[in-house]
């Protein structure tokens, strides 16, 4: 930040308590940028993502620098790498909802940490929400769901598109940590189970459906 008065604090107009400001936050997939708004004031910048482009019309009216692209696919890679320039620190990556949602959440998940790992001294944070138990269904161009490219291999997880084995929800929440530490290069730092609704498929009597959603922040491991 280049404000003078506050070492990058600044302060509401509400109230005397101070917001620090880290540097940039990146968030994949943020559709019209509803839970980004909120995340944004604690950052001097925002960027976000999303694959349709009037969701980035929507990003960028709101005075984030929205990229199109899917996930971090290698096009978004080069656009955000022009974007960020060398000396910027990326403080977090927020990947909300979306793990679950895209054909290869693995490829993904290193990707970020990829970007987050030039952060100084690995600081760098994932913030990660995905439903649990995990269920994988990616929507096609004609609203059907296709199985992904890259299967989240968690223990209890439904094995297909119609089938559900499913684990409760703390032991599937100790197979992500397991899956993240060992395999994916993260460790949790805090979490909470939040209900997430969800818009119901092909119904008029459920519209919605409450499900259970970990958020966590999670940081590299060492």
């Amino acid at each position: 930040s280049n404000n003078n008065d506050s070492n990058n604090t600044n302060y509401n107009n509400n109230s005397e308590s101070p917001v620090v400001k880290f540097d940039t936050l990146i968030d994949i997939g943020a559709g019209p940028g509803l839970a980004t708004l909120p995340l944004s004031k604690f950052f001097e910048r925002t960027i976000a993502t999303d694959v349709a482009r009037p969701c980035c019309w929507r990003l960028r009216s709101k005075g984030f620098q929205g990229v199109q692209g899917d996930g971090l696919s290698p096009d978004v890679l080069t656009k955000l790498e022009s974007i960020l320039g060398p000396d910027t620190n990326i403080d977090v990556i927020a990947a909300l909802n979306i793990l679950d949602r895209c054909s290869e959440p693995i490829t993904l998940l290193a990707r970020i940490r990829s970007l987050l790992s030039t952060h100084p001294n690995n600081s760098g944070r994932l913030l990660l929400a995905l439903r649990l138990p995990v269920d994988q269904r990616v929507v096609g161009a004609d609203g059907s769901a296709e199985p992904p490219s890259e299967s989240i291999p968690l223990a209890g997880s439904p094995t297909d598109l119609d089938g559900a084995v499913e684990l409760r929800w703390e032991e599937a929440l100790n197979a992500l940590a397991d899956w993240l530490e060992d395999e994916m290069g993260f460790e949790i730092d805090v979490f909470t189970r939040v209900p997430y609704l969800l818009q119901g498929e092909h119904s008029t009597t459920q519209p919605f459906l409450a499900l259970d959603d970990v958020v966590m922040l999670c940081s590299l491991t060492k």
